[in-house]
C-alpha cells in the first residue's frame, strides 16, 4: 500500500514523497527509520479507489459494525481490527470510514470519539453503546447489540416497502391499462360525437371527449406524466419528507395504528438494547427517543423523560402521558419491581412486532382488492360508456 506524505528533518527542512508499508503503523516507522517527522500521512488514491461508493447506509454500517464485533470478540485487537477492514474495504466507503477511523486512533481517541468524527452519519445510540462498551470492558458485546438494532430497523423498513409494492404494481397495471384504452380504443369511437342525429348519453360524451383530449394532448400529457414521476422520486428521496411521511400516515385507519406500533416496538428494543449496556435510564431514553419518527410520540416521549428527571418512576409517566397500551405499561412496571427492565421491553417489542405484521396483513388484504375494485370499475365505466354510446346508434332520429 503506498502512502503519500508531508514530512521535517531536525533542521526543519520539509519533504513530500510517497513510502510503500503495510499500514499507517508501519508507514510512521519506515519515516522515523529516515529520520523525518511526517505532519500529514494518507493512503494514496488510485483510479480504482476513486470510484468508491456513494454514501455510507445504514445496512453497510450495520455490516461494518457487524464486522467489527465479530474481529473483537475473536480476540483481535482493536488497531489490528480497523487495520484490517482498511485493508479489505480499500475501495469503498466502508474503507475509508475505516481508514479515518484508524487515522485517530493512532493519535490517541478512542474508539467512540474516533467513529463520531470519521464522517459517517453513525447513529447516536451506537456512538453511546460504544462508549459505554469500553467503559464496561465488554465493546465486542455492546456492538453486536448495536449491531442487532441496526438491522432490526433495517428489517422493519424493508417490511415496510415490500408491503407496498403488490398494491403499486397493481395500481400502476391499472393505470396504464385505463390510459392504453384511452389512446387506443376510445378515440376510434370519437366520430360518434359529430353525428347530430346520435342522441348520446352523458357518460359516454365525456368518456369520448376524455379520449379524444388525451389523443391530441399526448405529448404534452407525457411529459406532465414524466414530471410527476421525476417530482415524486425527488420527493422520496429527499430525507426530510421521508421522516415527515409516517406522520401524515399515522391518521389513516389500519396504516395509522400499525406505524405506531412499529415506532413502540422500535423504541422499546432499542431502550432495551441501551440499558443492558449499562446505559443511564435518562440518558438511554433520551437516545431512544432521537430514533423515534412519529412527532406526536417523540413529544410525549419528551414529557416522559421530564417526568423522569422530577422523580417519577417509567411506568407511571408513560401512563401518565398515554405513551403506550396500558399492557405494555404493566409490563414496565412488572420490569422496574422485579429489577429486569431490559427483559420486559424486549417482551413489548415482540408483541408489537407480532401486532404490526398482523395489523399490516390486514391492511393489505383490504388494500389489494381495494386495488382492484378500483382499476376493474374505472375500465369497466369506460367500456360501458363506449357499449351505450354504440347502443345509442341504434335510436337514431330520422
Amino acid at each position: 500500500m503506498k502512502f503519500t506524505y508531508i514530512a521535517s528533518n531536525k533542521a526543519g527542512i520539509k519533504s513530500q514523497g510517497e513510502v510503500d508499508a503495510l499500514n499507517q503503523s508501519d508507514a510512521l516507522l519506515v519515516l522515523k527509520g529516515q529520520g523525518v517527522i511526517p505532519t500529514q500521512l494518507q493512503v494514496k488514491r488510485v483510479e480504482s479507489q476513486l470510484r468508491i461508493q456513494k454514501g455510507f447506509s445504514r445496512a453497510q454500517m450495520a455490516i461494518f459494525i457487524r464486522e467489527l464485533s465479530i474481529l473483537l470478540k475473536a480476540g483481535v485487537p482493536l488497531a489490528e481490527a480497523i487495520s484490517s477492514m482498511q485493508r479489505t474495504h480499500s475501495i469503498t466507503e466502508a474503507g475509508q470510514v475505516a481508514e479515518r477511523i484508524n487515522n485517530k486512533l493512532l493519535s490517541g481517541s478512542k474508539l467512540s470519539h474516533a467513529m463520531e468524527q470519521s464522517g459517517a452519519n453513525w447513529p447516536a445510540y451506537l456512538l453511546q453503546l460504544t462508549s459505554a462498551g469500553e467503559m464496561t470492558g465488554h465493546l465486542a458485546k455492546a456492538l453486536a447489540h448495536a449491531a442487532d438494532q441496526m438491522d432490526y430497523q433495517e428489517k422493519i423498513a424493508g417490511e415496510i416497502k415490500s408491503a407496498l409494492i403488490y398494491p403499486a404494481v397493481l395500481l400502476s397495471s391499472g393505470v396504464l391499462a385505463t390510459l392504453t384504452i384511452f389512446i387506443m380504443v376510445v378515440p376510434k369511437f370519437a366520430n360518434l360525437l359529430k353525428n347530430g342525429r346520435v342522441q348520446l348519453p352523458d357518460i359516454s360524451i365525456w368518456v369520448l371527449k376524455s379520449g379524444l383530449f388525451v389523443k391530441q394532448n399526448l405529448p404534452l400529457l407525457s411529459l406532465l406524466g414524466l414530471f410527476v414521476i421525476f417530482f415524486l422520486v425527488y420527493l422520496f428521496s429527499n430525507a426530510n419528507f421521508r421522516k415527515a411521511l409516517p406522520n401524515y400516515a399515522e391518521g389513516l385507519p389500519l396504516l395509522g395504528s400499525w406505524i405506531r406500533q412499529t415506532e413502540i416496538a422500535r423504541w422499546a428494543s432499542m431502550l432495551q438494547v441501551l440499558l443492558e449496556n449499562k446505559v443511564p435510564l435518562v440518558s438511554a431514553l433520551e437516545l431512544a427517543q432521537t430514533g423515534v419518527g412519529l412527532q406526536g410520540f417523540q413529544r410525549a416521549l419528551g414529557l416522559v423523560i421530564s417526568d423522569i428527571r422530577a422523580g417519577i418512576s417509567l411506568s407511571a409517566a408513560l401512563e401518565k402521558h398515554a405513551t403506550v397500551t396500558p399492557m405494555a405499561i404493566n409490563l414496565i412496571s412488572v420490569g422496574e419491581r422485579s429489577g429486569d427492565l431490559p427483559a420486559t421491553l424486549k417482551t413489548i417489542s415482540e408483541l408489537y412486532i407480532t401486532a404490526g405484521r398482523e395489523r399490516m396483513k390486514r391492511f393489505l388484504i383490504l388494500l389489494e382488492p381495494l386495488t382492484i375494485l378500483l382499476m376493474g370499475s374505472t375500465i369497466g365505466f369506460i367500456m360501458i360508456a363506449i357499449m351505450l354510446a354504440i347502443t345509442s346508434l341504434s335510436n337514431v332520429s330520422l
